[in-house]
């Protein structure tokens, strides 16, 4: 039995706040600086970090793998989906500019799509593509992952089985930390969640 053992990482808060960002490449604040450091803690003991190419995950990985003297990948795949028209919008100015497009999107993201943007299922083909390739590449040993609440969700609704429906029944709060264990017996994959650490 061979364990692989995975800190999934949302990035904290970005310069200009809660917005639609997919593709928008807004930088953390400082507070999301903090809320990221705050969530790791004195926690080391990693082999490798692996991040989006956004600058809200990347910065902060690189800044960590340096400080632990890491290898760091960046992984295409691990970009936020895509919101289209609502890219950078705040919750409040969609709701003001398509009416009733958020219940929808929410109530189930798999069969609504914002105009313009990327479908759940390419979004989910392409972070599950990632994923299985980092379970692969880094089998056995334990991996930072910085990404985002998307991409996080879709990694714990393939986890657990979720139907598409409750993905948003995960909360991903600014700098939430997930820590897994997934246990490979060669014939098949075996993921346990071992805690979930909320975040702010």
């Amino acid at each position: 039995m061979i364990k692989t053992y995975i800190d999934l990482l949302r990035h904290g808060e970005p310069v200009g706040g809660k917005r639609f960002r997919g593709s928008t490449d807004d930088p953390l604040s400082e507070t999301g600086w903090q809320q990221m450091r705050t969530s790791l803690g004195n926690k080391v003991g990693w082999d490798i970090v692996v991040s989006s190419p956004l600058k809200r995950c990347a910065e902060f990985a690189t800044e960590t793998a340096g400080k632990h003297r890491l290898k760091l990948q960046i992984i295409p795949g691990l970009s936020e989906l895509e919101f289209g028209l609502w890219e950078g919008m705040t919750p409040t100015e969609v709701e003001q500019q398509y009416p009733g497009d958020l219940q929808q999107f929410y109530a189930d993201a798999s069969v609504f799509t914002a105009p313009g943007g990327e479908s759940m299922s390419v979004f989910y083909t392409r972070v599950i593509q990632a994923w299985q390739n980092i379970l692969q590449t880094y089998r056995g040993q334990k991996i930072l992952l910085v990404a985002h609440g998307g991409v996080n969700r879709v990694i714990l609704q393939h986890i657990l089985n979720f139907p598409p429906q409750n993905m948003f029944r995960i909360q991903m709060g600014f700098a939430a930390r997930v820590s897994l264990q997934v246990t490979d017996d060669g014939k098949q994959l075996w993921p346990q969640v071992n805690a979930i650490t909320e975040g702010f």
